[in-house]
């Protein structure tokens, strides 16, 4: 009877020394429109529009990231990129961008090269975009406000989806810590039996 609930106290004590923060994946689909040119030259009319895209991501909503590269996947994107795809997330404020982390990183676009950006703000709780850029070989075509909001540029629309792709199985350790303490039980009451 001491052994079960001994093995019991540190089967329960290894699941919650091991609980730190769980990694999240999101399955997010988007589509902007509303851009305009940027940065001067001859006015050039956008090559896409609207922009759409989708793509699934795995992190840790607890972590910050810089042109982090591993944990995403480019589902979808009616784009050329010619760079690595990254994510960048500030924790203290709930920001996500995706991007190509060529010139600008995944916070930004460079003139002349295939290049995109779309930073989803308050991604965790309540997500939209906040603002979405890209470039194509040419000029640079922007939407949305700065991450403080001080500063808009163009119209932005957008119509974003953000689900969690994966389906919740129980881990084997949780159904072990019930299995040991339905164990525990049926020990004390055969226990009070006699």
């Amino acid at each position: 009877m001491k052994y079960i609930l001994v093995a019991a106290a540190a089967l329960t004590l290894l699941s919650t020394g091991s609980s730190f923060a769980t990694p999240i994946t999101r399955q997010i689909d988007f589509s902007f429109t509303g851009y305009v040119q940027v940065g001067g030259g001859p006015a050039v009319p956008p090559p896409v529009d609207p922009v759409t895209g989708s793509f699934t991501i795995t992190f840790d909503p607890t972590q910050a990231y810089t042109n982090q590269t591993s944990g995403i996947v480019q589902n979808s994107l009616n784009l050329s990129s010619t760079t690595a795809l990254g994510f960048t997330y500030l924790v203290p404020v709930d920001i996500l961008t995706i991007g190509g982390i060529g010139g600008g990183g995944a916070q930004g676009t460079s003139p002349n090269t295939f290049d995109f950006s779309v930073r989803f703000d308050h991604f965790t709780t309540a997500p939209v975009i906040g603002s979405a850029g890209y470039t194509q070989g040419g000029p640079v075509y922007v939407a949305g406000t700065s991450a403080l909001g001080t500063n808009k540029v163009g119209n932005l629309s957008f119509t974003l989806n953000v689900t969690d792709p994966t389906v919740s199985v129980p881990e084997p350790l949780t159904a072990s810590v019930f299995g040991v303490g339905l164990a525990g039980a049926a020990a004390l009451r055969r226990r009070k039996k006699t």
